[in-house]
């Protein structure tokens, strides 16, 4: 099973601290929301949890099986949703999918980025460049792109962002997929229609 534990976690950026004292220990199938103002360490939180940023105090550690994993298997385990994600928007879903597929040491497979894809609304458009998109069904590439590797911990910053209800269906589905499968899931948002996946 694997579990997140937060100890004593900092943030600083100069002399501003985004980030203080976080503290929390999270198991396989646990769901955690986020709330609170813009400015108050949501994404912070989440870019720390996935690496992208280094803590300045405290520390993160991410365990399967009772044993602690490395930062390499850390990266390979977890999967980040968030505004910043850009897919090249020159590929198609497809070619984005299978290009980061590789890049994460999943190999080539195309059947499965194509049903993740239509899973996810996208079949007839996964051929199309992601520039063509509009911001709704973009949304729904970067949910593939942080589902492809079917993650131990997916973090999910705003993941209903310009979607349709639909989409926002889909995003629940994805969180309770990600949990019911052992995983854990960390949402950060100030959506109320979101606040029930945590």
């Amino acid at each position: 099973m694997v579990e997140l534990h937060i100890e004593r976690l900092e943030r600083a950026f100069g002399d501003r601290r985004a980030l203080t004292g976080i503290n929390a220990s999270l198991k396989g199938g646990d769901r955690l929301l986020v709330r609170g103002p813009n400015g108050s360490g949501k994404s912070t939180l989440l870019k720390v949890l996935c690496g992208v940023l280094a803590p300045t105090g405290g520390r993160v550690r991410l365990l399967e099986g009772g044993e602690e994993r490395d930062a390499d298997w850390r990266r390979h385990a977890t999967s980040y949703l968030g505004p910043d994600l850009v897919l090249y928007e020159e590929f198609s879903a497809l070619e984005n999918l299978d290009f980061f597929g590789r890049l994460r040491g999943l190999g080539r497979d195309e059947a499965r980025d194509r049903a993740l894809l239509q899973r996810l609304g996208l079949g007839a458009r996964a051929e199309d460049p992601i520039g063509t998109l509009s911001t709704g069904m973009r949304q729904r590439a970067k949910l593939a792109f942080a589902l492809q590797a079917a993650p131990r911990l997916l973090l999910l910053d705003e993941p209903g962002s310009n979607l349709d209800d639909a989409g926002r269906k889909l995003v629940a589905e994805a969180v309770e997929g990600a949990a019911a499968a052992g995983g854990i899931v960390v949402i950060a948002s100030n959506d109320p229609a979101e606040f029930a996946l945590g």
